[in-house]
């Protein structure tokens, strides 16, 4: 089996699942949030801030749901597409990541929170990026019609 023929069947569902974690989480802050302003019955709650970080990555996790479904389909703009939303999908992962390397909470305490990451999230994100990556290299680079 050729390899962008297998990369087009795997790029999408790999994309799904990379857009499935940061997703998910902000949706949870955004559900807290909503709680807190109506949940009254033993005093007002602090509210849960939501940042602009958490709007981006609700819309590029939809733009990379979007790009998967236009992989799907076998258009030739998406596996670029993929391939962008899913880095800048990156900026919901890379305070956590760097908080777990350096040991310090320093991203946790500026941004309130800090996003637990899984293995899952790490490995779906990861694999989603170097698939799209080499299936844009071979649509666009080594066979540019």
């Amino acid at each position: 089996m050729k390899l962008e023929v297998y990369l087009h069947r795997v790029v999408p569902i790999l994309a799904i699942l990379a857009a499935l974690g940061p997703s998910v989480t902000v949706g949870k802050l955004i559900k807290a949030s909503e709680f807190t302003k109506t949940f009254t019955q033993y005093g007002p709650l602090p509210d849960v801030e939501l940042l602009m970080i958490d709007y981006a990555t609700i819309v590029f996790a939809a733009g990379l749901f979007v790009a998967a479904v236009l992989e799907a389909f076998r258009l030739r703009i998406a596996a670029p597409a993929v391939l962008v939303a899913v880095i800048v999908l990156w900026i919901h992962y890379v305070p956590s990541i760097a908080d777990e390397i350096t040991g310090t909470m320093w991203f946790a305490t500026k941004l309130h929170r800090s996003i637990g990451l899984t293995w899952q999230s790490l490995t779906f994100q990861t694999a989603t990026m170097l698939s799209s990556a080499v299936l844009t290299y071979l649509r666009f680079i080594r066979s540019p019609q």
